[in-house]
């Protein structure tokens, strides 16, 4: 009895074929898609609504960015770093606060964050202007009031960043929320914040160092004073003291020691002024490179590139998924489906399916 059309196909995995390993492989990638491909059109669907549905459900964003850069005092700091050097004390060449590190932490530290939350912001409300701190632009919830701003400053938190220029010291600054208005002011109330705080602090250092010079400079003229009075002391008791070797030795030695407690009492002096000078200076130590401003375009959302991106990546997915669930099937993990008809018979034939005893029975008989 001839062999039925079905026996010929279920022996095709034991005969050898007439394509490459290379094709065959591809072919039987394209059958499993094809078979599989409501599971690899879910996967597409899902990836694309993955990447694309934020930013259509976020909304539009504006985006507002400044930059600035610290103006480092660090002559002040040599100059009484010297004075300390005369009395023994050791002052570090350089100090932290005026690294770019320092002020881009100072700029999302949380107190100054804070009092951006509780600062007011003029905004447009259905064609007029009001004014209402984050709180309620952020429509923040909460039971007391401590809760309502730890929300909204949370949010202001993600709502910053900072990027810092290791090879130029600058450092620059975005704020993104829904409103364009918004967000100019935000930032610029921040670089507001920022400068007013680095006036404080400049104020308070300068205010120490202004005691710490008195201080300095109270010692330096009590050694002044003595060592006048031992030079006032040997001019009256040694008159002609020119004649003698010995004596104009001793002049000398106590006119360089009046002359030497003289120059630093004039140097803390000096330094004493410049500090107290300091202490009610007023000028910003950052120098502001761009001044924020409000954005006139909205942020660029990209959905074209994140849909193709979700294709991409969900048709790969789905590939991989439609491979397991092939490869489960043939080890047995994953139920097979009966081979009854013509286009079961096609599958087996591209998956290399196993033919059960009693379909090869049935086929056997016709």
């Amino acid at each position: 009895m001839e062999p039925s059309a079905a026996d010929s196909g279920m022996e095709l995995k034991g005969r050898p074929l007439d394509v490459a390993p290379e094709e065959f492989a591809v072919v039987h990638v394209v059958r499993v898609v094809v078979r599989h491909r409501r599971l690899v059109l879910a996967s597409v669907v899902v990836c694309s609504l993955l990447l694309v549905a934020p930013p259509l459900i976020r909304g539009r964003t504006f985006t507002a960015t400044g930059s600035f850069m610290p103006v480092s005092s660090r002559g002040n700091l040599s100059r009484y770093a010297g004075l300390a050097a005369q009395f023994g004390i050791a002052v570090p060449g350089s100090d932290g606060s005026e690294s770019p590190a320092f002020f881009a932490d100072v700029l999302t530290s949380r107190d100054l964050m804070l009092k951006a939350v509780t600062s007011s912001y003029t905004v447009n409300d259905g064609g007029s202007r009001r004014e209402a701190g984050l709180v309620e632009l952020f429509k923040s919830r909460g039971r007391t009031e401590s809760e309502r701003n730890e929300r909204a400053l949370e949010r202001l938190r993600r709502s910053i960043s900072v990027r810092m220029s290791r090879e130029t010291g600058m450092i620059t600054y975005s704020v993104r929320t829904k409103s364009a208005d918004l967000s100019g002011q935000i930032a610029g109330r921040l670089l507001e914040l920022l400068q007013a705080f680095n006036v404080q602090r400049r104020q308070v250092l300068a205010s120490a160092e202004a005691e710490f010079v008195a201080d300095r400079m109270r010692e330096a003229g009590g050694s002044l004073r003595e060592a006048e009075r031992d030079l006032a002391a040997f001019l009256v008791a040694n008159r002609t003291y020119r004649g003698s070797p010995q004596l104009n030795l001793e002049y000398e030695r106590l006119q360089r020691s009046v002359d030497m407690r003289q120059q630093v009492y004039t140097a803390l002096a000096q330094a004493h002024d410049q500090a107290r000078i300091d202490a009610v200076r007023s000028t910003p130590v950052i120098q502001v490179v761009t001044r924020p401003e409000m954005p006139v375009y909205p942020d660029r959302r990209r959905l074209l590139i994140k849909g193709i991106l979700g294709l991409l990546l969900g048709a790969g997915l789905g590939t991989a998924m439609a491979l397991g669930v092939e490869f489960a099937r043939q080890v047995g993990v994953w139920p097979a489906r009966k081979i009854g008809g013509r286009g079961d018979l096609q599958q087996a034939r591209g998956g290399g399916w196993e033919q059960s005893p009693g379909s090869k029975e049935h086929g056997g008989g016709a």
